[in-house]
C-alpha cells in the first residue's frame, strides 16, 4: 500500500511537470458544479454512483522554515479540517530507481461524511528537497460537500503552492456484464454525448479506457498539441458481479 502511495505522488509530480493544466478559480459562485457533467456521463451508462471523488496535488514552495515534515503536515490539514486526524510517517532509503523520500499520511473522516487523506512527500530532487501534497476527499453516493471542496481547495493552499492541480472522478456499477466490445461502445457513446472528441483508447485484460476532449469540461492536459479532459475507464469485477465504470476530468487519478 505505501508503495502504492509512493506511485500515485509521482504520478501527479510527473503530471505536473509535463502536462500543462488550466487553473481552476479561486471562488466557485459563478462555476458549475464539476461533478454535474460526470453525473450525466453516468446517466448516460445507466449506472449507479456509488463514490465521488477529488485529488489536489501541489508541488509546494522551498520555503517551509524550521518545520518538520510532519508539522508542515498537520498544519496543511488543519487548513481543510483535519484537526483529530490519525497521523503515520515513513522513511524509504534511495534505490538505484528512486530517491530518498519520506511520506506523511493524515486521514480523517469530516463531519460532513467527506473522508479525507492528505500526504505530504518530501524526497530529493536535483540535490534539492522537494515536498509534494496530495489531497483525495471521497464521499459515497453523493457529491454535494465535494463539489463545495473543488473552489475551495485551490484558494486553500494557493500561498504554499508552486503549481497544482486538480481532478474529479465517479465510480458506478452496472448490474450487468459487457464484453470489451460493449465497454469500447458505451465509451464512445459517453464521448458522445459530452461533445467529446476521442483521443486515445487502450484495452488491457478486462479494462477498456478510452480519453478525449469536451469544450464542455473546463480543465485539461495537453501532450503533443492534443488536449485531454475526459477519462472514461469499465472493468468487469467477478468478486461483485458487475461491470465497474469510472468517469474523470481531466483524468481518473485512482487505480483501477
Amino acid at each position: 500500500m505505501t508503495r502504492l502511495i509512493l506511485v500515485i505522488i509521482f504520478i501527479f509530480i510527473l503530471g505536473a511537470a509535463l502536462l500543462p493544466f488550466g487553473e481552476l478559480p479561486s471562488s466557485g459562485a459563478e462555476q458549475e458544479n464539476p461533478f454535474l457533467y460526470l453525473e450525466k456521463a453516468m446517466e448516460v451508462a445507466g449506472a449507479r454512483v456509488y463514490e465521488g471523488e477529488m485529488h489536489y496535488w501541489a508541488s509546494l514552495k522551498e520555503d517551509s522554515g524550521e518545520a518538520s515534515l510532519e508539522e508542515q503536515a498537520q498544519r496543511a490539514g488543519e487548513l481543510i479540517g483535519l484537526r483529530s486526524a490519525e497521523i503515520s510517517s515513513e522513511l524509504f532509503p534511495a534505490s538505484a530507481v528512486e530517491p530518498a523520500a519520506q511520506v506523511v499520511e493524515l486521514s480523517q473522516e469530516l463531519p460532513t461524511g467527506v473522508k479525507a487523506r492528505l500526504l505530504l512527500q518530501c524526497l530529493e530532487e536535483q540535490g534539492k528537497e522537494g515536498r509534494h501534497l496530495v489531497v483525495t476527499l471521497s464521499q459515497e453516493e453523493k457529491t454535494d460537500d465535494l463539489a463545495a471542496y473543488a473552489f475551495k481547495m485551490p484558494a486553500v493552499f494557493a500561498p504554499q503552492a508552486k503549481e497544482s492541480n486538480v481532478s474529479f472522478c465517479l465510480a458506478g456499477h452496472l448490474d450487468e456484464e459487457l464484453s470489451l466490445e460493449q465497454m469500447e461502445a458505451l465509451a464512445s457513446r459517453i464521448h458522445r454525448e459530452l461533445e467529446a472528441k476521442i483521443i486515445h483508447g487502450f484495452k488491457e485484460g478486462p479494462l477498456v479506457s478510452v480519453t478525449g476532449y469536451s469544450p464542455l469540461l473546463g480543465n485539461y492536459f495537453q501532450v503533443e498539441g492534443e488536449r485531454f479532459n475526459l477519462n472514461v475507464a469499465l472493468r468487469y469485477d467477478d468478486y461483485q458481479g458487475k461491470t465497474v465504470i469510472w468517469v474523470g476530468t481531466p483524468l481518473i487519478a485512482r487505480s483501477y
